[in-house]
């Protein structure tokens, strides 16, 4: 009887495979379909994904390629599972899951997308708390530099404003001729601060995440809000002034 030789079957080793994204494939070949194609270390490209965000909410298209974690067990990985009413009460539930699979595998740092996105937009949201102080700061100021100006103004031109009395102009003309003197450099300064905030939106919506640089609504309620603190700060000595005697006011140095 022919001796019979037997042979040990040999697994071969599953070929490298990755998914890239539609940047990566672009960059790499620009003019061909990326499928089927091989990067420099081997892997044969099986699927194109669309970009997406990986490592903050305001960066660009970057190159991203996918591995598989049977051939790629680097670092630290990620679990999403998607889920239906409050994520909160569904994470011990994900926890003893990956348990009962695998007990070997730690799961570490459970949290929701929710919280997860709030802590990447912390620098923004405190930037922009802190831009906003400070245009808080900076409206008080613009009023209480109102106030002191048209309060100048209506002391300079008390005998004016008692002349003008003593020939039969009313109260309400002198009111709204000092306000009209008074706020029109008002006037003037929020033409130029509308195109200079429109300027300055361009060159910080890097800062800012999922917000059109120029808000068009925001800015004319700015605009609205710094006329009335405008008005408001001028109106009370204009006030005081309209209602001089106009003898005294004659006699006013």
């Amino acid at each position: 009887m022919p001796a019979v030789r037997s042979r040990r079957a040999t697994a071969r080793p599953a070929p490298r495979v990755v998914i890239v994204n539609e940047t990566l494939a672009h960059r790499l070949w620009p003019d061909s379909w990326a499928l089927g194609r091989h990067l420099g270390d081997g892997s044969e490209v099986i699927g194109v994904v669309r970009g997406g965000k990986y490592r903050t909410l305001g960066e660009g298209s970057r190159p991203f390629l996918y591995t598989s974690l049977g051939q790629d067990r680097r670092g630290t990985q990620t679990l999403v599972a998607r889920t239906e009413g409050d994520p909160h009460t569904l994470l011990p539930a994900i926890r003893k899951t990956v348990r009962e699979l695998d007990p070997r595998v730690p799961v570490s740092n459970p949290r929701t997308l929710a919280a997860t996105v709030a802590d990447a937009l912390f620098l923004s949201r405190a930037t922009a708390g802190l831009l906003g102080f400070f245009g808080a700061l900076g409206l008080l100021l613009a009023a209480v530099g109102i106030l002191g100006v048209i309060a100048y103004l209506a002391n300079a031109r008390t005998p004016e404003i008692g002349l003008r009395l003593a020939i039969g102009a009313s109260r309400g003309a002198i009111l709204r001729w000092l306000l009209r003197r008074g706020l029109a450099p008002v006037a003037a300064g929020l033409a130029v601060g509308f195109v200079v905030a429109v300027s300055a939106a361009w060159g910080l919506s890097g800062l800012f995440t999922g917000l059109w640089p120029v808000d068009l609504h925001a800015l004319l309620v700015a605009v609205a809000l710094l006329a009335l603190a405008a008005v408001t700060a001028g109106f009370v000595p204009v006030w005081l002034a309209a209602n001089l005697d106009p003898a005294s006011a004659l006699r006013h140095e």
